[in-house]
């Protein structure tokens, strides 16, 4: 676990609203006095400061201020990208009409709207560290799948959340969805307001301890209202969440009764014991032939492999570069990987080098699946070409830099 960036969140007059620091009151106010003083001598058009300790980063979005100071240790992980998060999961609470709060009242103290979400924020700060979603803009989520031992189905799941007034519903365990059911057809849920749902339910401890009926907005989809979402946590640890946007007491009791007679049951009869990690065990393969040396080395860290029907992706955890003796193995590696559970393959792999016809400054990679993988020192990206069969299952390979 990499070590955690200062942030800070502040109103436009300088008060403390979020911070990773030890709660010291009057240390946050100082440190925010500070930030902000900085960002309006600038006209609120300071970007980035580079110390030879630590990169500043400020993004004014008024009437909030966000500011991260990362170390060396985080270096070419995607900042922005974090305090975009961060003010999605702030909105969640507020709507975009809450923090307008702050514009006709500078001085009013927003943590009073936010009392009980200080454990989701860092959890966004920590998971941004060693997590795949939290650096990349649309990529799917992880698919909890069906134990082969039963004969429910996931869109058998799916029907029995149909119930009159719902706008989305969404069962889940930990990070990954089980199913997902789109009750307003002209009205999908955007997979950013997925990944936010999932976070939330899952940091959120009051969530656990009984059923909830809560305003909930969803950032993407409509930042200037409120969804109602009836929330319940099962027994084996899965969460169902079904959302509309009618805050009737009848609605809520048409969700408690489907809940709690047709799905709660549904799913304890699915899944008898909690989905773990063995659900998803990585096969293993066989390398057989030696890889080649090469010259230069490539500065992709992290892959990732998505599909654009199902938004699901695949990857491994963050990993040092420098933990890796040869480059283009790992590379290899992580390629073959992705396909052999993409594919429900395990076949073996070879490597082809290049002719003197051929340009010098690239090899490829064949494996039996038909997967090409391309490594080029200039642009270090690595395209994967799928065969005729596999292109409506079209696979996207992404790369972060350290």
């Amino acid at each position: 676990m990499l070590s955690l960036p200062e942030v800070h969140i502040l109103s436009g007059a300088g008060k403390p609203i979020f911070s990773t620091k030890d709660d010291d009151d009057c240390s946050n106010v100082s440190t925010a006095g500070l930030i902000q003083g900085i960002s309006s001598f600038a006209d609120d058009a300071l970007r980035q400061i580079t110390t030879p300790t630590h990169v500043l980063t400020f993004l004014p979005c008024p009437p909030l201020l966000f500011f991260c100071a990362t170390p060396p240790s985080l270096r070419g992980l995607n900042v922005g990208r974090l305090l975009h998060l961060l003010k999605h999961h702030l909105l969640v609470f507020l709507t975009q009409n809450g923090v307008s709060l702050m514009e006709s009242n500078p001085n009013y103290d927003l943590r009073n709207l936010l009392y009980g979400t200080h454990g989701v924020l860092m959890a966004v700060v920590s998971a941004w560290t060693s997590e795949v979603w939290p650096q990349l803009d649309g990529i799917g989520v992880r698919l909890i799948p069906i134990p082969p031992s039963t004969t429910t189905t996931r869109r058998h799941i799916q029907s029995c959340m149909d119930v009159p007034g719902l706008v989305f519903g969404l069962i889940s365990h930990a990070d990954g969805v089980v199913a997902f059911k789109q009750g307003l057809p002209d009205h999908p849920l955007p997979i950013e307001d997925v990944h936010v749902l999932l976070h939330i339910l899952q940091h959120m401890p009051s969530f656990r301890t009984s059923e909830s009926w809560t305003p909930l907005c969803l950032p993407t989809f409509n930042r200037g209202g409120f969804l109602y979402g009836y929330v319940l946590f099962v027994s084996n640890g899965m969460s169902v969440l079904l959302l509309s946007n009618d805050q009737s007491q009848s609605q809520f009791h048409a969700f408690q009764t489907q809940t709690r007679r047709v799905l709660e049951p549904l799913l304890l009869q699915t899944f008898e014991t909690s989905p773990t990690e063995q659900d998803t065990v990585i096969p293993t393969f066989v390398m057989s032939a030696t890889l080649p040396r090469t010259t230069f080395e490539p500065l992709l860290l992290h892959y990732f492999y998505q599909s654009y029907q199902t938004h699901e992706y695949l990857s491994p955890p963050f990993e040092d570069s420098s933990l890796s003796k040869f480059k283009i193995w790992h590379l290899l590696f992580t390629c073959n990987w992705g396909s052999i559970l993409l594919y429900i393959q395990n076949l073996p792999c070879w490597t082809v080098q290049h002719g003197d016809s051929m340009s010098s400054d690239c090899i490829t990679h064949y494996t039996s699946t038909c997967i090409l993988c391309r490594s080029r020192p200039s642009c270090w990206a690595a395209p994967l070409v799928l065969p005729p069969h596999h292109r409506r299952r079209c696979i996207s390979f992404g790369r972060t830099r350290w």
